[in-house]
């Protein structure tokens, strides 16, 4: 299984460490690219694109900054690209939000 790591700021870069140390194969993307330096190095794959860490993921996992963002790519951005995938969003938002 692969996963997709989208948001790989203050949290989001250990957690990707983390499974990176358990061999976990993982393709991360972030708005910032300089915040994806670190984890090249590390052999992390990085996508260009939120399409391109999408479509090589079976498994995606979000730390977005906020229920705006996270709304917004579940529903408006990658929606159809979502489907038969699971998603597991840990971002920073209000229960009644991430029910949405």
């Amino acid at each position: 299984m692969k996963v997709g790591f989208l948001g790989t700021g203050l949290m989001g870069e250990p957690m990707v460490e983390r499974l990176l140390s358990a061999q976990i194969p993982v393709i991360a993307y972030n708005r910032t690219g300089a915040k994806l330096a670190t984890l090249q190095r590390s052999g992390v794959a990085i996508a260009s694109s939120l399409e391109e860490a999408i479509a090589q993921s079976d498994c995606i996992i979000l730390m977005l900054s906020d229920a705006q963002r996270s709304l917004r790519f579940m529903f408006q951005i990658c929606k159809s690209q979502l489907a038969g995938r699971t998603i597991i969003s840990m971002s920073t938002i209000r229960q009644r939000r991430a029910c949405d």
